[in-house]
């Protein structure tokens, strides 16, 4: 009998860095640049049989002995997909009130890399700090379908972007207008202070140290 090709390579798979690219180009309008926006947002990634919410909220700490101002933050992620999903890793893009951003990425969320069963929900609560009494938030995190494919965003079998729409970092909790940053503006000629790759279930976070 005639020998059958061997079968094709999975396409590599989405990085964290093409995912936030490819997602800010196609969604200006989503980003909700130029109008207020609360200090919470919701948002459904459907991809396929798969689907994740993700809720974030965020709260004002305080300024702080270094002259910066902190925000705590709950994310809560609901599986309502058809299958269990892990998630992998987090890219978030923190912005000021002057427009200056920041990249953080890393391995899973709160060092644990949850499995959510369809209809398990899941959250942690971290923080940030930025220079300005208000700024915005948004992000990404990548999970992976564990029973493979599935999807419609392709590469990586099993793994897939879930998006995290931008919110306030507002003092009083209210609504407010803070700047959006053009997706070329970003550590444009800059390398960031944290990387995250991951391939074939092996992921490498790597954070850099001031002197």
């Amino acid at each position: 009998p005639p020998r059958l090709p061997p079968p094709l390579p999975s396409p590599p798979a989405p990085q964290p860095d093409e995912v936030r690219r490819r997602s800010e180009e196609a969604g200006l309008t989503a980003m909700r640049c130029g109008e207020r926006i609360p200090p919470e947002s919701i948002l459904t990634t459907n991809d396929g049989a798969r689907s994740v919410t993700v809720f974030a909220r965020a709260f004002y700490k305080g300024p702080t002995d270094e002259g910066l101002h902190a925000w705590g933050y709950r994310v809560e992620f609901t599986n309502r997909g058809e299958g269990s999903v892990q998630l992998l890793t987090r890219h978030w893009v923190i912005v000021d009130a002057d427009g200056k951003a920041e990249e953080v990425k890393g391995p899973g969320a709160k060092g644990q890399m949850p499995t959510l069963q369809p209809g398990e929900k899941w959250e942690y609560e971290s923080g940030t700090r930025i220079a300005t009494d208000r700024g915005s938030m948004h992000g990404w995190f990548t999970m992976e379908d564990l029973h493979g494919g599935g999807g419609d965003s392709g590469g990586g079998g099993g793994l897939f972007p879930v998006r995290v729409g931008r919110l306030a970092l507002s003092p009083d909790g209210n609504t407010a207008d803070v700047p959006c940053i053009p997706p070329t503006d970003v550590s444009v000629g800059k390398l960031p202070a944290t990387s995250v790759h991951s391939t074939e279930r092996v992921i490498v976070g790597a954070v850099s140290l001031a002197a």
